[in-house]
């Protein structure tokens, strides 16, 4: 086949896919921001300033191995509904006592806000403008109302809209999160696509009939990020949300 053919005949159903999608929704913790290299700076800055003995990169690392667990608990109805601040928060008591850190409640307080002042990848405040000149634009996210919104506050990160777990009161695990949350904004499944750097959720939302982006972070986990299996489809992928936005012509 004629390369050039096979080039017009990408862009064509790349155009069609484009206009088949209303909304871009966006998983945010890696997929948006840095969430490792955010939480390691804030740390080593605190543990500096209090004196601690404290391995940065590794206990950020320990701190989100807690993520999943803890909403485990919720998901699985073992604990009621409680925010993803408030897990921080658990989490951290258990790690500051098994590193033998001793914390003020205002230190706790500050660290579990950490997770308010993440920095964007470089690519993701532009990538988000762009993508809104032809979309609705906004979060998917197990993380809560305020902590979003202070996020995109200091992230520069301009969504036409926040959508959480907590409105659903039910964590991504489940996929009724996502029924729950694209249901407000009155759109079929079929005209939401999904952007996220993991490409577990994006192979649960794809049974849903959403869109499926792919991003990849290669940095995510400080040196190496999640990659598509060889055998996973996905509508598109691609190297951050300014390239997203270039593919789905804005």
């Amino acid at each position: 086949m004629d390369p050039s053919a096979a080039s017009e005949s990408d862009l064509d159903q790349t155009e069609r896919l484009a206009d088949g999608v209303e909304v871009v929704l966006c998983d945010v913790f890696g997929t948006v921001v840095d969430w490792r290299g955010s939480v390691v700076r804030q740390l080593e800055t605190l543990s500096d300033l209090r004196g601690w003995e404290l391995d940065a990169p590794d206990f950020a690392d320990e701190w989100r191995s807690q993520y999943g667990p803890s909403m485990d608990q919720v998901v699985t109805g073992k604990v009621a509904w409680t925010s993803l601040d408030a897990l921080h928060w658990a989490s951290l008591q258990v790690l500051l006592e098994k590193h033998s850190i001793t914390a003020s409640h205002e230190d706790i307080e500050t660290m579990v806000r950490f997770w308010h002042r993440l920095d964007a990848w470089p690519d993701a405040p532009t990538g988000i403008r762009r993508l809104k000149q032809r979309f609705i634009v906004g979060t998917m996210s197990n993380g809560n109302v305020a902590l979003l919104t202070n996020l995109a506050k200091h992230a520069d990160l301009d969504w036409d809209v926040i959508l959480s777990a907590e409105l659903a009161q039910r964590y991504k695990r489940d996929l009724d999160c996502y029924r729950y949350n694209v249901a407000l904004l009155d759109r079929p499944m079929f005209k939401v696509m999904m952007v996220a750097a993991h490409p577990g959720e994006l192979d649960a939302v794809s049974h849903l009939g959403m869109k499926t982006a792919f991003v990849y972070r290669p940095y995510e986990f400080g040196d190496h990020g999640q990659s598509l299996a060889p055998n996973q489809q996905v509508d598109l992928a691609c190297a951050g949300l300014d390239e997203l936005a270039t593919v789905l012509g804005v």
